[in-house]
C-alpha cells in the first residue's frame, strides 16, 4: 500500500522548493532589470 500522507508531504515539499526557485529567479530578474534598464536607457540616449 502506498503511504499517501508521506507522498503528499513530499509533493508539498517539492512544490514549495520549486516555488522558492521561481521566486528567487524572479527576484534576480527584477534586480537585473533595475540594474540594467537605467544603463540601457542612458546608453540609448546617445
Amino acid at each position: 500500500m502506498i503511504d499517501l500522507e508521506r507522498l503528499s508531504k513530499e509533493s508539498e515539499d517539492l512544490l514549495r522548493e520549486s516555488t522558492a526557485l521561481e521566486t528567487e529567479s524572479e527576484m534576480k530578474q527584477s534586480l537585473r532589470d533595475r540594474i540594467v534598464s537605467p544603463r540601457v536607457k542612458a546608453i540609448s540616449k546617445f
